[in-house]
């Protein structure tokens, strides 16, 4: 490419010389410059022809050989720019799929004992608690799947976990969902809404006699608003996260950087709240 480049440059020079030396000649302006080589001598206007090529010849070198040592660079550059951009697309995959796998060890020490109990008391029971938390299992690690669910799939997640929390906790566990069925369609981050319902359940509905929780979703003007409503104990000041909001704290800054907020709510209508701003991810992978 550079012996093109540059012939084209020689050839360009050895023209316009030849055009503009021409030119002169025949409007009379002749230089005194005169080369000679052996015997025979160029004119003036062939000489400074060919000083001219010669002149490009020379300086075109370096020149061209300096530009194709840029554009080597610049394509080394690009080329490290995409491993890094690749390596940090793996990075964050890796940590996507980390946070999905997890489940709070806790959760399952009081699932395996409420099994544990039921197994003489009701069998039956006993089983369809198990294959519960084995659906449970086989969604959080899931790690081939989209980071991104549907709502209705993640919902169907959510009540697996409440029915199998509801046979510990009996009567005193009263849930409820509301979602307007016009967003059971809409992606949200896979297993995002699991945790801040366990949270609720563990550090609000397990401290009281009756508990009482609302999952709503709704639109607002900001987006998506993912709001888990309970009558237990108020948040602490300052909220430190536990297990499973630091989950979702770190999950939402993985998909969402600066488009979402998390709210805690307390008083009357006590609730933690998540709002995630448009635009909405579309099934996609990170």
């Amino acid at each position: 490419m550079i012996i093109l480049k540059l012939g084209a440059t020689v050839v360009s020079v050895l023209l316009v010389s030849f055009l503009l030396e021409s030119t002169y000649t025949s409007l009379g302006y002749e230089d005194d410059d005169f080369l000679v080589l052996g015997t025979h001598t160029f004119s003036s206007a062939n000489t400074n022809t060919i000083q001219n090529t010669f002149a490009a010849l020379v300086m075109g070198m370096p020149i061209f050989i300096w530009q194709l040592r840029v554009e080597e660079l610049n394509d080394e550059l690009k080329e490290k720019e995409i491993e890094q951009e690749r390596l940090v697309q793996l990075k964050t995959q890796a940590e996507l799929h980390a946070l999905q796998s997890r489940i709070n060890p806790h959760f399952l020490f009081n699932s395996f004992n409420s099994i544990a109990s039921l197994i003489s008391i009701d069998a039956q029971r006993a089983e369809n608690m198990m294959v519960q938390l084995s659906d449970l299992f086989r969604y959080s690690l899931n790690s081939e799947a989209s980071n991104f669910v549907s709502i209705a799939e993640e919902l169907k997640i959510v009540e697996t976990y409440l029915s199998i929390e509801q046979v510990r906790f009996g009567e005193n566990l009263d849930y409820e969902i509301k979602v307007h069925p016009a967003l059971f369609e809409q992606q949200i981050p896979r297993f995002l809404i699991q945790p801040l319902v366990e949270n609720a359940v563990k550090h609000a509905i397990s401290k009281i006699k009756q508990g009482e929780l609302l999952l709503e979703i709704k639109t607002c003007e900001e987006g998506i608003v993912i709001s888990v409503f309970d009558n237990g104990p108020s948040f602490p000041e300052p909220l430190v996260p536990g297990y499973g909001l630091q989950s979702t704290y770190d999950k939402l800054n993985l998909l969402y950087h600066n488009q979402h907020k998390i709210e805690f709510v307390n008083g009357f209508e006590k609730q933690v709240r998540i709002t995630l701003k448009p635009p909405y991810p579309d099934d996609q992978k990170v």
